[in-house]
């Protein structure tokens, strides 16, 4: 339960930007209902995600790097951010 408490304090869910999470007066709680109400849409939101990552695909450059100067920052934060 650390692990994943540790993980939802550091990873906002929309509508939430980062500074706004992390504040102290919104508290773990909060955090761990909106990760409940954002797995709740899975079911709605899913096929956009889908449909998000098949246009993504023909943006990739290679099976190597995601732009054509080659493996560089862009790979680090597209590949963090999908993950």
């Amino acid at each position: 339960q650390d692990s994943k408490d540790y993980f939802i304090a550091g990873h906002p869910v929309p509508p939430y930007d980062k500074p706004e999470w992390k504040a102290e007066d919104f508290g773990q709680d909060a955090r761990v209902e909106a990760y409940a109400a954002a797995m709740a849409q899975t079911d709605e939101l899913l096929p956009q995600l889908n449909a998000a990552l098949a246009e993504l695909e023909g943006m990739i450059h290679s099976e190597t790097a995601c732009s054509e100067v080659g493996l560089g920052y862009d790979d680090i934060d597209l590949w963090s951010r999908l993950r």
